[in-house]
């Protein structure tokens, strides 16, 4: 047996097949975590391997993060903003046993259908009209709200951003929750500018710099932001 043991192993072998399918299509790993990400100026796409909580195995869940929230990249907490679970014909969770021959081809498929729902996201939001559009059919209010505002700045429509910002600030006023509190101050501030393109993307740009920082991501030379 492995001097590492059965967990180490699956989780190197986890490692190793992501490696393999992953990273020639752009992503890179997070330290020796089986968390891996594809880092795009203003969003970042994830395939994270998940464990169980009650055996060895994994689930996968791949998404895309915006890098512009108030509280985004928090002591290099990733935010899964859109997401879904990987689907193979065995089901959502991979188990595996020592004994058993069927792990590695398992996580091949699942590593394959990843990186195939990584892809259409990346199609997907390719531009920051496509977050707006996301949004439009949720309830405006709460992140959602936040983050279809700030999409609707950053493609010109100052003032729909602005009077969204505002109903999100006006339904976190008073919460006791900081969270919550946080997200409407700063929806408040990011409302008064909304209507000014350039000074709204500006703000923009510099969170999405204090975030990438604090996920230690690459230094980029702005603009950060597509021009769409």
């Amino acid at each position: 047996m492995d001097k590492m043991g059965t967990g180490s192993q699956h989780s190197l072998l986890i490692n190793r097949i992501a490696r393999e399918q992953l990273g020639p299509a752009g992503f890179a790993q997070k330290g020796r975590a089986r968390f891996w990400y594809d880092d795009q100026r203003w969003r970042a796409y994830f395939v994270d391997f998940q464990p169980s909580s009650w055996s060895k195995g994994t689930y996968c869940n791949v998404g895309v993060m915006w890098l512009w929230g108030p509280t985004s990249g928090v002591k290099g907490h990733w935010s899964f903003h859109v997401s879904e679970r990987v689907e193979t014909p065995v089901g959502q969770f991979v188990p595996f046993q020592a004994d058993s021959a069927d792990f590695e081809p398992s996580v091949r498929d699942l590593a394959a259908r990843a990186l195939e729902a990584a892809n259409r996201l990346r199609v997907e939001f390719s531009k920051t009209r496509a977050v707006a559009d996301h949004y439009s059919e949720m309830a405006i209010r709460g992140w959602p709200g936040y983050h279809r505002a700030v999409a609707l700045g950053l493609t010109g429509s100052g003032q729909a951003a602005r009077d969204l910002f505002n109903r999100v600030a006006n339904e976190a006023d008073g919460s006791h929750i900081e969270g919550i509190a946080e997200l409407g101050r700063d929806a408040q501030s990011l409302g008064t500018i909304a209507p000014d393109r350039e000074a709204f993307s500006r703000a923009i740009e510099n969170r999405i710099e204090a975030c990438r920082e604090t996920l230690r991501l690459e230094r980029l030379t702005p603009p950060l932001l597509p021009q769409d």
